[in-house]
């Protein structure tokens, strides 16, 4: 269900094909759904508030980030753009990464998120250009248990989740990344 903010409506309304909401492209609302075009598929949808209505984008090809005209997600250790209105899946870079590694696209960065084996996590930052800029071992308790460690992002940090919470506990300092010398601080929340 939704309710406008403005007041423009006085009662909830459930939203279209029953679309589950999951992330925002600027003021476009992307949500998921099944797949109109894939038995079992998750499918990708752009969701109109003011219309009420989805409309399909594309089916999930796996965690990445998936907006209003494109999505960038990892098949085989390449980072792949997809270009919805023709379809047409672009390779970026081969990142060499085997196994299910996860990515995520930040205004500054590309972050691919990977456990190299059981005993570590290590987050790999690209720039814009496709391109190794740093790296860095996760290196406090639990964190090598945790499936994503990054649970959000601001203007100057990257946030991390915690080894025995699902609250953030660590973050990076943005203007560490590219010096070589990216370090962990602990995170104090009142």
């Amino acid at each position: 269900y939704y309710y406008p903010l403005d007041g423009s409506e006085e009662y909830m309304k459930p939203i279209d094909n029953m679309g589950l909401p999951m992330q925002n492209d600027g003021n476009a609302f992307i949500t998921q759904g099944i797949s109109p075009v894939s038995e079992d598929g998750v499918g990708i949808y752009l969701w109109e508030p003011a219309k009420n209505i989805n409309t399909y984008l594309t089916d999930y090809q796996g965690y990445g980030y998936y907006g209003a005209e494109k999505a960038f997600y990892l098949r085989d250790g390449v980072l792949i753009e997809k270009e919805y209105s023709t379809g047409c899946e672009t390779q970026l870079v081969n990142t060499g990464f085997k196994g299910d590694p996860l990515l995520h696209c930040f205004p500054d960065y590309l972050v691919v998120s990977l456990s190299s084996d059981c005993s570590s996590k290590i987050l790999y930052f690209y720039n814009w250009n496709y391109e190794l800029v740093d790296s860095i071992e996760l290196s406090y308790e639990n964190a090598e248990n945790l499936y994503n460690p990054i649970c959000g992002e601001s203007d100057n940090r990257v946030y991390l989740l915690g080894g025995k919470s699902n609250l953030p506990e660590y973050y990076i300092d943005k203007a560490d990344i590219g010096t070589g010398e990216i370090r962990l601080h602990r995170l104090t929340m009142p």
